[in-house]
């Protein structure tokens, strides 16, 4: 979980990269294997943005990387060795304790600092 995604071209060719709420620069997708966005579930009228607990399950950000994952497993594209979420910097640990409490999520991906 970054707020900027590497430059390095070893981690860009070893894997994917998905923007979380922002949307990419051109500079920023060449070179990786895979480049996704996602985006917060709108806001439903509450006090929250779709950046809480309750949003995950709902479109929420391990939803759409489990959904990613599984279809790797199923054949749909090669395995990534890593796969780097790049959000804003204010979002970073929010989205990482997420992440880390998503039982599923975690058969398929270990979150690094």
């Amino acid at each position: 979980m970054l707020a900027e995604a590497p430059a390095g071209a070893a981690w860009r060719q070893a894997g994917g990269v998905v923007f979380a709420g922002m949307d990419p620069t051109a500079a920023q997708q060449v070179g990786w294997r895979s480049v996704q966005q996602w985006h917060p579930p709108a806001s439903d009228g509450g006090s929250h943005g779709g950046h809480c607990l309750c949003c995950v399950g709902r479109g929420g950000l391990d939803q759409f990387l489990l959904t990613h994952a599984q279809g790797r497993v199923r054949g749909g594209d090669d395995p990534l060795e890593v796969l780097v979420v790049v959000c804003d910097p204010l979002l970073v640990k929010r989205y990482k304790a997420q992440l880390k409490a998503s039982v599923f999520l975690s058969s398929f991906y270990a979150v690094q600092p």
